[in-house]
């Protein structure tokens, strides 16, 4: 335990040594201040990934960090319904400052692109006809493991 004598000199002590000079009126504990989380939002841009490198807007709050690496348009996507509503991709609004700045770098790094590469429909559609594709052969190697 951390304490000050009346001389104002400061030491560790073991705690019971130091609940007895606290006691007998000799030191006062001394509680450190307790630093508060960072729970700001930080943006950045980076590049993600060794074998395939992918463009990445990052948000970091305290020791989270979060990524999107798909389309410029869908980065603010907001859900809604009746009575509320959220931000899609990381629970709050990207500043348009950083929404630019990703914009910019998606069209100028198209070899940085994520799994998504056209525009945001047709990229939706890619991804569902492949989805269904693999369905179709999972389906069909299941029934013929059945017999």
């Amino acid at each position: 335990m951390l304490v000050k004598f009346l001389n104002g000199k400061e030491e560790h002590l073991p705690l019971e040594v130091a609940r007895g000079f606290i006691a007998s009126g000799q030191a006062e504990e001394i509680i450190p201040p307790v630093k508060k989380a960072d729970w700001s939002n930080h943006w950045s841009l980076e590049v993600v990934g060794l074998q395939h490198p992918v463009l990445t807007l990052c948000l970091r709050r305290h020791t989270q960090v979060q990524g999107y690496t798909g389309h410029p348009d869908a980065v603010n996507e907001r859900v809604e319904w009746p009575g509320g509503g959220r931000w899609r991709n990381f629970g709050v609004e990207v500043p348009r400052e950083w929404v630019k700045e990703y914009s910019m770098a998606w069209e100028k790094n198209r070899a940085l692109r994520g799994p998504w590469t056209g525009s945001k429909e047709s990229d939706r559609a890619d991804v569902v006809a492949a989805a269904e594709r693999c369905a179709a052969e999972l389906k069909a190697r299941y029934e013929a493991a059945r017999g």
